[in-house]
Formats: structure tokens, C-alpha cells, sequence
């Protein structure tokens, strides 16, 4: 009596996609992304070079320093 033939191994499935994310920084939308990633640092680096004061940086309109 022959031994059961063994089943075939199962096809490994096949490579998910590239996410959206790594499509879109190789594309021209990384102009954008770089633009606006310098702007959040240009206002990082001016919060931290600024007084200390929180009246300074409240932006609220309810703010008495008035700054609109």
C-alpha cells in the first residue's frame, strides 16, 4: 500500500501593496510636505526663541494681549 500522498505546500500570498504614504512621498506631493514640514519648524524654532510669557502666544480671541 502506497504511503498518502502529502497535500502541496500553500502558495504564499502575494506581496501586499505599497501604502499610499510611501506612493505619495516619492511623488510630487513631497514639494508640499517639505514646505509645509520647514514652516512647523520655522515655528517651533520661534516659540522656543521667544519669551517665556503665555500671555505672548495665546491666540485666542478671548486673549487680553490682543493679538490677532
Amino acid at each position: 500500500m502506497p504511503p498518502p500522498s502529502t497535500p502541496p505546500p500553500p502558495t504564499p500570498p502575494p506581496p501586499p501593496p505599497p501604502p499610499p504614504a510611501a506612493f505619495f512621498s516619492s511623488s510630487s506631493a513631497d514639494a508640499s510636505c517639505s514646505s509645509s514640514g520647514r514652516l512647523l519648524l520655522l515655528f517651533l524654532l520661534l516659540l522656543s526663541s521667544a519669551p517665556s510669557s503665555p500671555a505672548a502666544f495665546d491666540f485666542s480671541p478671548a486673549s487680553p494681549s490682543g493679538m490677532r
